[in-house]
C-alpha cells in the first residue's frame, strides 16, 4: 500500500512526523512524502532532522515562496504533475490546514485519488479566515476525515458529511509532542531563572489587519513590563516588535520551541497548534484571537481567548499570570489525546 504525505509548512511537519512513525509498524504502508517547499531552508531543515522525517520522494522547495494564488496554482500543478508521471497512491493525506494542505487536497482530487484529511472539521466560526477557507474546502473534497475532537465530529455531520467517511482518531500533534518533548526539555534547559512569557504572531487577520495589530502591540508594551517575553520571529518579515523587555530571536526549531512552551511561565499566540500543545504541556495559554476552532483547549482551562483589542488582552494577561493553572485541576487532557492518533489512523486507512 501507497500513502502520500504531502507537506509543506511547519505544523505539517510535526503532524506528519507522527504518520510516518506509526506507518513504521505496518510492513506493507510505503509512505511518500512530498514536500511544497511553502516552509523552507531555516524553516524546513531543522524540523526534518529533529523529527527524523526522511527525505522527501519529491519536493517543489523554492519555488512557490509568495503567499497568493499563484503559489496556490503552482503547488497545485506540480503534484499533479507527479502523480502523472509517478506510481499512483492508495491514499493521499493531507494534515491540518495551510495552503500546501489544500493544493494537495485538489491536486489528489484532480488526479482522481482518495483524499484522507487529518485534523478535519474544525470551525472558527470565521468565513473571512484564510484557514477556515482552507478546510471547509479540504473536508469538501476529502474520501476519510479524521477528526482531533467530538466536537469537529458534530461539525461535520452538520455539513452533511456521511457518517461512514468520518472517523474520530485523537490529535496526531499531541503523538509528536508526546513522543519528543522529554529529548527537548533536556537538550534546551530554562534559559533564565526568572520567569519569562512567549510570543508567537503569524496568523494575516492579525498580521496583516493594522487594528488588530495595533491592539496587540499595545498590549504587548504593557504586559512586557509585567514580565519579559521571548518572541521568536515568523518568516512573515513585516511583522516587528521593538517594545522594552520583549527579546526577538530567530525561528526555533520543533525541539527549542516546544522546550520554551515547557518552560514558559505563560504563552501568547494566536496559533491553533500551540493552543493543543500548551493544553497537554499544562502551560497557560493566551489565545490572541476573538474566538477559537479549538474549544476544548478552553474547556479544558489551560486556554484563554484574549481577542485583539489591548485592554481585553492586558485583563486576560493578568488573570492567566497570576491564576494558578493547575492542568489536573482544570481538567484533563481531551480524549484521545494520548499520542495513538496516527496509529488509530494508519490502522484505519489500512482496511479503508
Amino acid at each position: 500500500m501507497i500513502i502520500d504525505l504531502v507537506v509543506g509548512c511547519r505544523p505539517n511537519f510535526v503532524k506528519a512526523a507522527a504518520i510516518v512513525e506509526a506507518a513504521k509498524a505496518f510492513p506493507d504502508v510505503v509512505i511518500r512524502l512530498i514536500h511544497t517547499g511553502q516552509h523552507h531552508d531555516v524553516m524546513s531543515d531543522p524540523f526534518f532532522k529533529q523529527l527524523n522525517l526522511p527525505k522527501p520522494a519529491w519536493s517543489m522547495i523554492s519555488q512557490y515562496l509568495v503567499g497568493t494564488a499563484d503559489r496556490l496554482g503552482g503547488m497545485v500543478s506540480s503534484l499533479g504533475a507527479f502523480w502523472s508521471g509517478n506510481p499512483k497512491p492508495d491514499w493521499v493525506i493531507v494534515v491540518g490546514d495551510t495552503d500546501s494542505t489544500l493544493a494537495g487536497a485538489i491536486a489528489a482530487k484532480k488526479s482522481k485519488l482518495k483524499v484522507a484529511h487529518v485534523e478535519a472539521g474544525l470551525r472558527s466560526g470565521l468565513v473571512e479566515m484564510q484557514e477556515e477557507i482552507n478546510r471547509k474546502m479540504i473536508d469538501s473534497v476529502s474520501d476519510r476525515l479524521y477528526t482531533t475532537s467530538r466536537g469537529a465530529t458534530e461539525n461535520l455531520t452538520r455539513e452533511g458529511h456521511m457518517p461512514w467517511s468520518i472517523y474520530f482518531a485523537g490529535n496526531v500533534m499531541v503523538d509528536t509532542l508526546m513522543r519528543h518533548i522529554h529529548a527537548a526539555k533536556k537538550q534546551y534547559p530554562r534559559r533564565t531563572d526568572g520567569e519569562y512569557a512567549l510570543l508567537t504572531l503569524h496568523r494575516a487577520e492579525n498580521v496583516d489587519d493594522r487594528a488588530a495589530m495595533n491592539g496587540i502591540m499595545e498590549a504587548i508594551q504593557v504586559i512586557a513590563k509585567d514580565i519579559p517575553i521571548i518572541f521568536p520571529k515568523h518568516p512573515r518579515g513585516h511583522v516587528t516588535v521593538d517594545i522594552p523587555g520583549v527579546t526577538v530571536v530567530p525561528p526555533m526549531g520543533y525541539y527549542e520551541f516546544i522546550a520554551e512552551m515547557a518552560h514558559a511561565t505563560y504563552v501568547l499566540t494566536d496559533s491553533g497548534g500551540v493552543q493543543e500543545e500548551t493544553t497537554v504541556l499544562g502551560t497557560p495559554c493566551l489565545t490572541l484571537r476573538p474566538n477559537t476552532e479549538r474549544p476544548e483547549t478552553v474547556h479544558q482551562g489551560s486556554n484563554n481567548i484574549g481577542g485583539t483589542y489591548a485592554a481585553g488582552i492586558i485583563e486576560c494577561a493578568k488573570r492567566v499570570r497570576y491564576q494558578n493553572f493547575d492542568i489536573e485541576r482544570f481538567g484533563k487532557i481531551p480524549e484521545k489525546w494520548d499520542g495513538q492518533a496516527a496509529q488509530r489512523i494508519i490502522s484505519d486507512l489500512v482496511t479503508a
